[in-house]
C-alpha cells in the first residue's frame, strides 16, 4: 500500500459521521517546489502525543522536513 493509500486508509478509519465535516486532510502545493501536508489530529487517537521534527537534506535539489505543531494539530511536509 502507497502512501496515498495509507492516508486514505487512516482518513476512512477517523470517519464517524461528525469528525470529517469538522477536520480532516489536505495536500497543497509550495512555491519553491514542494507539498504541504495537513492532517488535523483532533479527535483522533493521535490527538495528545508529542511529535518531534525531522530533517532530511539529501542534496540541494531535494530536502524532507517534516514539523509538527501540537496546538494547531497538523503535519506539514
Amino acid at each position: 500500500m502507497g502512501l496515498v493509500e495509507q492516508i486514505q486508509a487512516w482518513y476512512a478509519a477517523q470517519c464517524d459521521g461528525g469528525w470529517e465535516h469538522q477536520y480532516g486532510v489536505s495536500i497543497e502545493t509550495l512555491d519553491n517546489p514542494g507539498w504541504c501536508v495537513m492532517v488535523d489530529l483532533s479527535g483522533t487517537s493521535l490527538e495528545n502525543i508529542s511529535f518531534q521534527t525531522y530533517q532530511e537534506d539529501k542534496g540541494a535539489e531535494e530536502e524532507t522536513h517534516l514539523s509538527f505543531k501540537p496546538f494547531w494539530k497538523f503535519l506539514l511536509v
